[in-house]
């Protein structure tokens, strides 16, 4: 984490050493150089989508917490990490129509830094094909999601687009899906705002275990752009019995 807050006060370089003419080239360097960064935060900020494709139904409701995680790509040469974890609590609630609102998110306080980093995300699923227990077909559903990182002077948003497909069977889902990510982002600097940005595509999949019908955990890993990230979470899930 004290990697990241570093991040946001990178490239705080006076102005007045460099001629106005060099300060746009500068910038573009500088921009080019964190654009692996910002692919990575965005890789981890929104991770942890691949799940269940079937919806909660109204007016079903679950909890989950869990942790996603990105590993940093070889192209990063400023998070001196192997990997960036981020811890979710993520609270979904379905609606009518077949689909499902959810929104999770944390907040960590760095001390030492005087700063905090804050996560804040959301989304819609939406059921396209029911899962029958009859079927050898998948259910499949449609998945919009939006996150934002925040800490002192640096920003970054990453907007999602996929699609879902699982098979319920006795006890596991296992479940599968493809994804768009395009990230944004803001760095204040004296340079300048720096705004790097960086799109991928997400493949991936996993399994969901139920032991108990109200009790799931996901466990799940997806390639981004070749670098890999992963997913493991638990919590409980109500929903009417028909």
């Amino acid at each position: 984490m004290k990697t990241l807050v570093f991040i946001s006060v990178l490239f705080l370089i006076p102005a007045s050493v460099a001629y106005p003419g060099w300060i746009d080239t500068a910038r573009q360097a500088a921009e080019k150089e964190l654009e692996p960064v910002i692919s990575d935060i965005g890789a981890a900020i929104s991770g942890g989508l691949y799940q269940n494709a079937e919806t909660l139904g109204f007016p079903g409701v679950s909890l989950n917490l869990g942790v996603a995680g990105a590993h940093v790509s070889d192209d990063n040469k400023i998070i001196n990490e192997d990997f960036l974890p981020v811890p979710f609590l993520t609270a979904s609630a379905g609606l009518p129509f077949g689909a499902d609102l959810f929104i999770r998110g944390f907040s960590y306080d760095v001390a030492d830094a005087g700063t905090s980093i804050s996560i804040l995300g959301g989304g819609l699923k939406y059921g396209i094909l029911e899962d029958r227990m009859i079927s050898p077909v998948p259910g499949v559903s449609a998945i919009f999601s939006y996150h934002r990182f925040d800490t002192s002077g640096f920003t970054v948003n990453t907007t999602s687009l996929g699609v879902l497909a699982s098979k319920n069977l006795p006890l596991i889902t296992p479940y599968a899906g493809i994804s768009y990510d395009i990230t944004r982002s803001k760095i204040d600097a004296q340079l300048g705002n720096l705004r790097p940005s960086a799109e991928n595509f997400r493949i991936g999949g996993g399994v969901e275990f139920s032991p108990l019908p109200v009790l799931l955990v996901n466990a799940s890993a997806s390639l981004i752009d070749g670098n890999l990230g992963w997913y493991a979470g638990a919590g409980a899930r109500l929903t009417l019995p028909f």
